[in-house]
């Protein structure tokens, strides 16, 4: 039953939710639902989202069955929830509720948990019952000391996410335990915008000490910590140990350089430094992430990092895909010559030396690129064919094996840069740029793979 905005403050006096499978009655008026205790041995779904007038008490008892809950902005909860059955629990935006209700025993069947947008300044201890929990977003709980050591129990929490939320030193005896109440689970780590306080506190405890304790998350595949203030030191120098990784997020941060170790990650396939207007030089990195069929994408943004110096070295080994190095707005680069050409030339061959560039066999095409984006105002000299407009006129050199080899079209443009397509949720402009090519009096029809 989905019933909206219900404006009255009680029910219908002949209303019968017995049979009820789903109730939703999301922003309604209501001050309770019923006035004595009813079973509802069927319901499954409850979503009383934005019900702020709702006294909750009744809805933790007589629901075996309930396996979804969402009380998201609600004001009220009772002091302890006990309900075997539920899977997702949602209390976002409960902006009211100082302090969060006690979890029994015998929820082990809980795996998502939302606690976003609270003013608590402690998770209970009592989050270690919840053995089930993948999911715990404690997104922007911008009072929150710290997490408890009970969070060690959580041995299959995959998903964290603990962006914006602000810790003060206050709890930093939890610095000791800390360091192993991170699950090795754990595959999705989110803090983008916790940034530390004047005493370099940060989650309850020295910065580094955070960051050093991601060491043993074997299952670690997405990191962010964008945003986050960390600076030089605060990235442990055995990053690389983290195995599993493949997208990592460093962006607007204050680090002047990298640990040498953050290049050798080697399933690293998303890395985005954009706005570390700090930060100088990169490792040298080798990428080699291939999937079951050969295929592998690398995507690095360095976007409005303008006091780097040189362009990093990517070494790409193995596979066949998409490489893309963006680094708009990094003056710095210009200004100490750090823009070579010789870099992305060696960068280019190595990617076709290794087969990077190849066509993919499957019965979707593909298009395998290798494209670089780099502050400048001339076009390189190795490129043979040069003209000022929007086309070219190029003769092809013959080419006997089609079916063995294809010719590979590299290009270069020069363009002036403009304010971003989409200002509202992207720092940095968009520059797409599209490419026709037609050959004229082709033996066989031509195949465009991108660039």
């Amino acid at each position: 039953m989905k019933w909206n905005w219900y404006a009255s403050k009680y029910l219908p006096s002949n209303f019968q939710p017995n049979k009820l499978i789903s109730l939703e009655m999301q922003d309604i008026e209501l001050v309770e639902l019923w006035d004595e205790r009813i079973e509802l041995p069927n319901l499954k779904y409850m979503d009383l989202s934005g019900s702020q007038n709702l006294v909750t008490t009744q809805i933790f008892t007589g629901i075996p069955k309930l396996k979804v809950l969402n009380l998201g902005s609600v004001k009220s909860l009772p002091s302890k929830v006990e309900m075997d059955s539920l899977v997702s629990f949602d209390l976002s935006d409960c902006s009211k509720l100082k302090k969060i209700l006690k979890f029994s025993g015998q929820m082990e069947n809980l795996s998502t948990l939302n606690l976003s947008e609270m003013p608590i300044k402690k998770l209970p201890s009592s989050i270690g019952h919840l053995v089930g929990l993948t999911f715990l977003d404690i997104t922007n709980c911008k009072n929150l000391m710290g997490l408890p050591s009970e969070i060690c129990n959580l041995k299959s929490l995959k998903k964290l996410y603990a962006g914006f939320s602000y810790i003060s030193p206050e709890n930093s005896w939890e610095m000791d335990s800390f360091k192993i109440s991170m699950p090795h689970s754990v595959g999705i780590l989110s803090v983008f915008g916790s940034k530390p306080n004047k005493s370099r506190f940060w989650w309850g405890l020295q910065r580094k000490a955070f960051v050093g304790s991601l060491h043993g998350l074997w299952s670690l595949k997405y990191l962010d910590v964008d945003n986050c203030g960390l600076c030089y030191g605060d990235i442990p120098f055995d990053i690389g140990c983290l195995s599993s990784l493949e997208k990592l997020y460093l962006s607007r941060n204050n680090f002047v350089s990298l640990p040498t170790s953050i290049g050798c990650l080697p399933k690293l396939r998303a890395f985005s430094l954009s706005g570390c207007q700090r930060l100088q030089q990169l490792p040298h990195f080798r990428f080699g992430l291939v999937d079951n069929e050969g295929f592998s994408s690398i995507y690095m943004h360095a976007d409005d990092c303008t006091s780097l110096k040189t362009l990093p070295n990517l070494s790409i080994k193995g596979g066949r895909g998409f490489v893309s190095l963006s680094c708009v707005n990094c003056s710095g680069l210009v200004e100490n010559d750090g823009y070579d050409d010789s870099i992305i030339l060696g960068m280019l061959w190595t990617a076709l030396d290794w087969g990077l560039l190849q066509v993919r066999p499957s019965p979707i095409p593909t298009t395998p690129a290798f494209q670089i984006v780099t502050p400048g105002s001339r076009i390189p000299e190795w490129f043979n064919n040069q003209s000022v407009g929007d086309s070219l006129i190029v003769e092809l050199p013959p080419c006997t094996t089609w079916k063995e080899n294809c010719i590979w079209i590299a290009f270069c443009a020069v363009f002036e840069e403009g304010a971003p397509l989409h200002p509202d949720h992207s720092p940095n402009p968009l520059h797409p740029l599209s490419t026709n090519f037609r050959i004229e009096r082709a033996m066989v029809p031509a195949r465009c793979c991108g660039f």
